[in-house]
């Protein structure tokens, strides 16, 4: 008997999910495809050749979690939790099919959403952090287009510079406050667990992300608790870290004791 390899279920007990638009269904904004579009079960090395140059219009998700992460073997139970299923249903190849999000590496993934979707911030994401950002920006692009507003969202997507002012005294305050200094000899350093890897998470990772939520938090960390020569700032007064800021980007010092990265 066939099964779906995106679904991992056989054929005959297949129901497609319908799509966040119920006009546009899966197509994402293309006339020439539908629900019923063909789910690959391989990737050849031509097909991924033409995942770096796709558009948004290739994009396809589905409205609720019904994707896999990963490939499954074919008598593997269809997963029910959530962190194994994602709204990213895969990307349209047009002649071929949809390449299933299970078929998509973790690096492939990140490569076109940098490179192709113009997405920052995923150079050091997760695969389902990344799938999941697809699937929340494919919203707004099948907003702006059935509004007619599509180029909005293209001119949007295309730009991507991010200018934004570290405050020195307050990045300080953070790290060897209460809830951060502790994690850096217990999370830090820490070794990355195989299921880590294979979802491609980075050394230091989930430290960064809980420390950009400390430093974005305006009830904390405003007095100057060190003294740092040279930086003359008010710990109070911050720019928070803009969603997708990776905290290894480089940084210059500027006026004001600022760090721009």
């Amino acid at each position: 008997e066939e099964y779906c390899e995106s679904h991992n279920l056989p054929y005959r007990q297949l129901e497609i999910p319908r799509a966040i638009s119920a006009d546009d269904s899966h197509a994402g904004g293309s006339d020439e495809v539908n629900e019923g579009d063909k789910i690959l079960d391989k990737v050849t090395p031509e097909l991924l050749k033409q995942l770096k140059s796709i558009s948004w219009a290739q994009v396809r998700t589905t409205a609720g979690f019904t994707n896999l992460l990963k490939k499954q073997g074919k008598k593997a139970a269809f997963p029910t939790e959530k962190n194994q299923l994602t709204r990213f249903r895969g990307i349209f190849i047009p002649g071929s099919g949809i390449i299933p999000t299970s078929l998509i590496s973790v690096d492939n993934l990140r490569e076109l959403a940098l490179k192709c979707l113009k997405m920052n911030g995923m150079a050091s994401k997760n695969k389902r952090t990344i799938c999941e950002a697809i699937a929340e920006r494919m919203i707004e692009y099948l907003e702006k287009k059935a509004a007619g507003r599509e180029h909005e969202f293209m001119n949007d997507a295309a730009n991507p510079n991010i200018r934004f002012y570290l405050n020195i005294k307050r990045f300080i305050n953070v790290l060897m406050g209460g809830v951060m200094k502790p994690l850096i000899t217990q999370e830090l350093f820490s070794r990355l667990k195989k299921d880590d890897l294979d979802d491609g998470l980075k050394t230091c990772q989930v430290f960064c992300e809980k420390f950009i939520a400390q430093y974005n938090d305006s009830s904390k960390y405003g007095s100057d608790l060190y003294s740092v020569a040279g930086f003359d700032q008010d710990a109070s007064k911050f720019t928070p870290i803009p969603d997708g800021m990776e905290l290894g980007s480089r940084c210059q010092k500027d006026q004001g004791g600022e760090c721009r990265l």
